[in-house]
């Protein structure tokens, strides 16, 4: 998506998954993204359409910083989750409850895996 946005591509599409399409969610709900499923009529196939936002021009998506990676995985609890940018980056948290933003994971008192920083 990143790149898609910095490339001025209107929209991009990923293969189905359920993780996928619950983070496409979340950044639809936080504006970032225009989030569609598709299922291709020619085959058994479905994917995740992601239409990138602009404002004024340019991408509402500046950049996105990953955190958990395959070789290191990285929990918080719900006290340890800060906001970042002053408050205007979100970042991306997997909890026994689903994806969600950190502001969210703080009001619910949940903790989880740290996905990614998006601002």
């Amino acid at each position: 998506m990143k790149n898609a946005a910095r490339a001025g591509k209107q929209s991009v599409s990923v293969g189905y998954s359920g993780i996928k399409n619950s983070i496409a969610d979340v950044l639809e709900k936080e504006g970032f993204v225009k989030n569609e499923t598709k299922k291709d009529a020619a085959s058994t196939t479905r994917k995740v359409e992601v239409s990138i936002v602009f404002e004024g021009g340019k991408p509402k998506l500046n950049d996105v910083e990953r955190i958990s990676k395959v070789s290191r995985r990285l929990y918080v609890k719900a006290t340890k989750i800060v906001p970042f940018k002053n408050g205007k980056g979100r970042t991306i948290i997997t909890t026994s409850k689903g994806v969600m933003t950190d502001r969210d994971a703080r009001k619910q008192g949940l903790g989880g895996e740290l996905l990614f920083k998006i601002w």
